[in-house]
């Protein structure tokens, strides 16, 4: 199901997608969406309206490492009245970018670097604009110790101007479950996932997770 606000009510919109291998190392997505409300939103008082891009080139080289940058972009224009019945128009505008790369160190064991980058321009029609923004640079260790045994560690260092700039995270901290953490203000977050596997039918997974946060800033 694709629909920017959780469900299929009150929606109408355009996504369009496509995917294209360059050559035998490379390969481009790209994708756009959009969208509108019929009518508006709880809270709101006009129909919202949006747009969001999505671009993604993969590139695989001949040694056991392969580069992965994204870029996301997401417009989207809302209204709501105040006490006074003054229309407040907020148009927001949103640029996410992400380089990984990843490393193939050995038949057991892999590490791969991720910094990610947003910046963030919120209009208003009463009030002066406000730009925001945000980064975080993280840190991936995948080691199988043993046929049975495999350990997963991640350090993330994260600093942004509040949750309107969150960084998210998506990981799969267990087989069949995705996770997407939102990281947002000053912090440092670890987390150590153990994966047990005594026979073809048993698999079990500890996790443990820590997030130190330097400011509570809003």
């Amino acid at each position: 199901m694709l629909s920017e606000f959780g469900s299929m009510y009150n929606e109408e919109g355009l996504y369009v997608g496509f995917s294209s291998r360059l050559s035998s190392h490379v390969l481009l997505r790209s994708s756009m969406d959009l969208y509108r409300s019929i009518t508006p939103r709880y809270g709101m008082t006009i129909p919202t309206h949006g747009m969001e891009t999505f671009s993604e080139v993969f590139c695989r080289f001949s040694s056991p490492a392969s580069l992965r940058v994204r870029h996301s972009f997401h417009r989207r224009n809302e209204g709501t009245r105040d006490a006074a019945d003054v229309l407040r128009s907020t148009n927001a505008a949103l640029h996410a970018l992400r380089i990984s790369v990843e490393q193939q160190c050995s038949k057991s064991l892999s590490c791969s670097l991720r910094c990610d980058l947003v910046t963030r321009l919120s209009s208003f029609s009463i009030g002066p604009n406000v730009h925001s923004g945000g980064s975080a640079l993280g840190m991936t260790i995948d080691w199988n110790a043993a046929s049975w045994l495999r350990f997963i560690t991640r350090a993330t260092l994260f600093s942004t101007d509040g949750f309107d700039n969150a960084i998210y995270l998506a990981e799969t901290p267990a087989p069949g479950l995705l996770r997407l953490t939102p990281l947002y203000n000053d912090g440092v977050r670890y987390s150590v996932s153990v994966g047990c596997t005594p026979n073809t039918t048993l698999r079990a997974w500890l996790r443990a997770e820590r997030v130190d946060r330097k400011s509570t800033r809003l």
